[in-house]
């Protein structure tokens, strides 16, 4: 869908405002700051404390955006808007771009960054983020390992560039007539045309420079990011409307196929052996069992010691006497025949 309107004024306002207050045909350079929610430094000299930085606090997987300025002089209300300072999570990465507006280039950045507070306010001291050397760029991005913070807060402070203005910076050659087109959601490896609409975030972004700064993401800020300018920004959260009626119950489903049968778990420990309970009533007496098969004989015992005699008992009465002659006969008879 494209909606018929020119960019030649939108882009001349984007070129007035970043080259405002600076003589295009005069290239002039100027150390500029990304600002925080703190200042950096009290200098002891009567400056004004932003000439020194601005500390930004980065917390645990959180992404941000700051303004970049540079001054013309030593008051912070003599700022003028050159660029914007990207901070975001990527994994154990913390990527850091320095991102110029139209108009404006680095020769020079660098930055401190610690979970304490940088320990010096000199910023040739911080070799270890310190890019020297740079030729009109207009984004200068570090990739920070900051696995080893494992979630702590960050302090990221002094992030600084000396940014310049002239012309050669400045467009060479002025942009076609585009029309507006909306191009979808916004892709980080896409470079794209003027007039190009994009959706990120919920909001809408117009691109006014002759080429979109490929990776320089839209950001939800009145003023212009790289070469992105807000057009429509997401509105607010609406107010969560009544419940709704409860519909009626749907049928059960059928039943489904018993699972597997789990494995058995560990027998648990035996439990506390309870209190005895009361004794019941003897009960009724069992029938008498069959006797049993009579056992061996045991072996006779030892013969007991004699009794004591008993008291003779009395002398009966004498028989009558016998025939003798006949007795005297019965002898003589029976030696015969032992005789004979």
């Amino acid at each position: 869908m494209k909606i018929k309107i020119k960019l030649a004024t939108l882009c001349l306002a984007s070129l007035l405002l970043a080259a405002a207050n600076l003589q295009a045909e005069e290239k002039k350079c100027a150390t500029a700051f990304a600002y925080g929610e703190k200042k950096f430094n009290e200098a002891p000299e009567k400056n004004d404390p932003w000439q020194r930085g601005w500390q930004l606090t980065v917390k645990a997987d959180n992404s941000l955006t700051a303004p970049i300025y540079v001054g013309t002089g030593k008051k912070f209300s003599s700022r003028t808007l050159a660029g914007s300072l990207q901070i975001k999570h990527e994994g154990n990465l913390l990527k850091v771009s320095f991102v110029m507006l139209k108009g404006f280039s680095m020769s020079e950045t660098s930055l401190y960054l610690g979970d304490k507070k940088a320990p010096t306010t000199a910023h040739g001291q911080y070799s270890k983020y310190h890019h020297p050397s740079l030729i009109n760029a207009v984004k200068d991005s570090y990739a920070i390992d900051v696995s080893s913070y494992a979630g702590r807060t960050l302090y990221l402070a002094a992030a600084q560039a000396e940014v310049c203005t002239g012309e050669s910076t400045l467009p060479t050659e002025e942009c076609e007539e585009n029309e507006f087109s909306w191009v979808g959601a916004w892709q980080e490896n896409l470079v794209y045309e003027a007039g190009s609409i994009v959706q990120h975030g919920g909001s809408s972004y117009v691109n006014t420079c002759c080429k979109s700064i490929k990776g320089v993401e839209p950001t939800r800020d009145p003023a212009p990011v790289g070469c992105w300018e807000l057009m429509a920004a997401k509105g607010d959260t609406g107010l969560k409307g009544d419940t709704g009626n409860t519909g009626p119950i749907g049928a059960t489903g059928p039943q489904g196929e018993v699972g597997p049968k789990g494995d058995p778990g560990l027998k648990g420990d035996t439990g506390n052996t309870g209190p005895q309970g009361e004794i019941g009533p003897i009960g009724p007496a069992g029938a008498t069992g069959a006797t049993g098969a009579a056992g061996p004989q045991g072996d006779t015992g030892l013969k007991g010691d004699t009794g004591n005699t008993g008291p003779q008992g009395e002398i009966g009465p004498i028989g009558p006497t016998g025939a003798p002659v006949l007795l005297a006969h019965k002898v003589k008879s029976a030696l015969k025949v032992i005789r004979g």
